[in-house]
């Protein structure tokens, strides 16, 4: 059968119709999906850092305990508490920049009774920066691998420096410490 030039005309627009809303429904979907991917991914890590942390922690308590540092366990478990309450945000993946330092600054005073004051931290933040939103638990693997491979082989105390701006709508976090630090050609291997 065949058409006149209108009629194809409304039959091709409806083709292409159908298929630009085929086609913003399978890149809605894959967006979704990816995000979901991401939020997995996130999740997933979170959950491996807090049981092993939580089993360090805890050993820590029972050596205090049995030393009677009463001080000492209250600071520990008080930190331990509030760098959980945090850690859940119930449920939430994204905090404030506040809440993300306060939590980095629970998990530092627990690591450094750990380390037995091995080190000392300083968090310092710019003031649009606290207002800022992060993904949850950024720092906490950043702020361990300066600990673990910067200052536990150190022989003096070390120092750990977080640092949180905000320039042009942008917030960026800085982990800086005083470590043993890595040869240069390791430095090279990993920054290409």
């Amino acid at each position: 059968r065949r058409f006149g030039g209108e009629g194809e005309f409304v039959q091709i627009a409806d083709a292409f119709n159908t298929m630009a809303a085929n086609i913003q429904e399978l890149i809605s979907s894959v967006y979704v999906q990816g995000i979901q991917k991401k939020q997995a991914e996130l999740e997933a890590l979170q959950a491996q850092i807090n049981p092993h942390f939580l089993y360090n922690t805890l050993n820590s308590v029972v050596r205090m305990v049995g030393m009677s540092k009463n001080e000492e366990v209250i600071t520990m478990i008080t930190s331990l508490s509030r760098l959980f309450r945090i850690s859940l945000s119930k449920g939430k993946t994204v905090i404030t920049a506040a809440e993300e330092l306060e939590h980095a600054r629970h998990y530092l005073t627990i690591q450094q009774m750990r380390f037995k004051n091995k080190f000392a931290f300083a968090i310092e933040a710019d003031e649009e920066a606290m207002y800022c939103m992060t993904l949850k638990l950024v720092l906490q693997t950043l702020i361990e691998n300066a600990i673990v491979h910067g200052i536990e082989y150190m022989v003096d105390e070390g120092f750990i420096r977080i640092r949180a701006s905000a320039a042009g709508g942008a917030l960026e976090f800085e982990v800086a410490d005083n470590g043993v630090g890595m040869p240069p050609e390791t430095v090279a291997r990993l920054l290409s």
